[in-house]
């Protein structure tokens, strides 16, 4: 590329030289007629043109603009009315429909199960009561300290009938002062007992009696805890803690049942005017059976219990271990 520039540039230069050889001078010379000057012609010498390397050009990145299209407004297009047609229904002929006899199926009468029939209770014409004396035998005791109030009396009916539906004789034994208060109680079928603890200390009421086996665990001053009793027959209730405590519970399946006061007297009223088995139960004796006939107005009933078990027979715990030694 130098090359060519230099070489335009000698062109140029002798152009003007021959110019200025055939401008006229303002010397007065002497009148010579110059002679023409014929130029030799200059003949340029070739030029080789340089290959020219093209420099690589990055093209830059072009970020196109974003066009937001303009919004095309349609034009609302009127639809023309169409009048429908009428069109005009052929009648059509029903056909006659012959309906298919129908054969009744037999029906097969489902035999009637007869509800069973609970036999109301027989009301008794008149009632009746039975009154008398209890007294206790305890010569076979060291320690004569048996309660003849602990005595409880009940009738048993022949006729079934008259103790249905047995009310339940909800009732509560304490723990005071590191007893069971009262120590024994009789209760129907299905009744609920409960035991508070009035003590400052803990408790753990149990028995293992076959009929109904429980345990309450220990508790608290103020905690409550209760047991149902559904099987007839006598309980044994006792503590964990203390091996002195002890409670006797007769539960029955007769309403009429009452405890001995402290002088031994008792009376049972409202009794059904029926036969039946008047039975005398004492923890720490035997029950001892009277069996009467339906005339149940007697009032002459004296009998006497023997005593043979001591105030608390001997126990386990609830382990069937025995109890450790305590203060009481």
């Amino acid at each position: 590329m130098k090359k060519i520039q230099t070489l335009l540039l000698a062109v140029l230069i002798s152009s003007l030289l021959a110019a200025c050889v055939n401008q006229p001078t303002d010397v007065k010379s002497e009148s010579v007629k110059p002679e023409p000057v014929k130029p030799e012609p200059v003949k340029p010498e070739p030029v080789k043109p340089e290959p020219v390397k093209p420099e690589p050009v990055k093209p830059e990145p072009v970020i196109p603009e974003p066009v937001i299209p303009e919004p095309v407004k349609p034009e609302p297009v009127k639809p023309e009315p169409v009048k429908p047609e009428p069109v005009k229904p052929e009648p059509v002929k029903p056909e006659p429909v012959i309906p298919e006899p129908v054969k009744p199926e037999p029906v097969k009468p489902e035999p009637v199960k007869p509800e069973p029939v609970k036999p109301e209770p027989v009301k008794p014409v008149s009632s009746a009561y039975l009154s008398g004396n209890i007294t206790l035998d305890q010569s076979k005791l060291s320690r004569q300290n048996a309660e003849v109030s602990n005595t409880i009396v009940y009738f048993e009916p022949n006729d079934t009938n008259t103790v249905q539906n047995i009310a339940p004789t909800n009732k509560v034994i304490s723990t005071q002062n590191k007893r069971f208060v009262p120590s024994v109680l009789a209760v129907t079928a299905g009744s609920e007992i409960s035991f508070p603890n009035m003590d400052r200390i803990l408790h753990n009421v149990f028995s293992v009696s076959p009929l109904s086996e429980f345990d309450l665990g220990l508790y608290s001053a103020g905690t409550t805890k209760s047991v149902k009793f559904d099987e007839p027959g006598i309980i044994y209730v006792h503590c964990n803690v203390h091996h002195s405590m002890q409670a006797d519970i007769l539960v029955l399946n007769t309403p009429y049942f009452t405890q001995v006061d402290s002088n031994g007297h008792f009376t049972l009223n409202d009794l059904p005017n029926t036969a039946g088995t008047l039975k005398i139960w004492h923890p720490r004796g035997n029950i001892t059976s009277l069996v009467l006939d339906q005339q149940n107005n007697i009032d002459n009933i004296n009998q006497t219990l023997v005593i043979t078990r001591p105030k608390v027979p001997k126990h386990s715990n609830k382990f069937g271990q025995s109890y450790r030694p305590t203060r009481d």
